[in-house]
């Protein structure tokens, strides 16, 4: 469901992207799968920024991120903080945005992945060209 949701909120068909959000919540909680759980917020976030409700979506990066940090999982914590910081720039929130930005960018490398690594220089320099 949550990988239906993500396709679906590519195409911007957010009706579809709410009913399987809603399916994948229903089954992580009855299976109190807490990884699965991060995902739904992870996309709930996604939903609430192509809606342009900061606020929300950044709860539930927040949400989402305190579950992939106690549970290690590096990679989803640090695209978290990826999708997170470019909300932030959109906010014009520069100094907010670079923070979590660098924290995206040491926690991929430190992973070993390169993906994202680009979007993210581009990002910080996006904003040293907006300050």
């Amino acid at each position: 469901y949550i990988h239906l949701g993500e396709e679906y909120l590519e195409k911007d068909e957010y009706k579809e992207v709410k009913y399987y959000i809603f399916q994948a919540e229903k089954i992580f909680e009855e299976l109190e799968d807490k990884l699965g759980l991060a995902d739904v917020y992870k996309l709930k976030a996604k939903l609430y920024k192509k809606y342009k409700k900061w606020e929300d979506s950044e709860i539930f990066f927040k949400k989402a991120i305190k579950i992939y940090s106690r549970f290690g999982d590096k990679i989803n914590e640090g695209e978290s903080y990826y999708e997170w910081g470019n909300i932030l720039i959109i906010k014009k929130e520069f100094m907010r945005a670079q923070v979590k930005l660098n924290k995206a960018k040491k926690i991929l490398q430190e992973v070993g992945t390169k993906r994202f690594i680009e979007d993210i220089n581009e990002s910080l320099d996006k904003i040293k060209n907006l300050k």
